[in-house]
């Protein structure tokens, strides 16, 4: 039988960061942007996002090899985060057809 994943972020979305691995706690209330392809991490069994701190300063990350590294993070270093572990910022942005149909919706102000 075919699962589906509901994700709580989509790529180019800003996400603060929730939780993360215990030697990289000091990553959890940084923001983020997060950028695809998706991955599914196997050490961790989730599905990750591709991430860029939105701040240049210093990221714990933990590497394939276990060793424990902080360093500046930018997409080109290939640094995924769990969608499970973050949660994304700002309100929705209504479909065009919404957006559209808002400003009949709207009370007159002027008469």
């Amino acid at each position: 039988m075919e699962s589906t994943v509901k994700l709580r972020c989509k790529d180019g979305d800003l996400a603060l960061v929730v939780n993360d691995e215990e030697s990289c706690r000091a990553n959890i209330g940084k923001v983020v942007r997060v950028k695809g392809p998706l991955n599914l991490n196997r050490g961790l069994e989730l599905i990750c996002w591709l991430i860029e701190p939105v701040k240049a300063e210093p990221w714990c990350v933990t590497a394939f090899d276990c060793e424990f590294l902080i360093q500046v993070v930018t997409f080109d270093k290939l640094i995924e985060h769990p969608d499970a572990w973050l949660m994304p910022l700002g309100p929705s942005t209504p479909a065009e057809e919404e957006r559209e149909e808002l400003p009949r919706r709207l009370p007159a102000l002027v008469e």
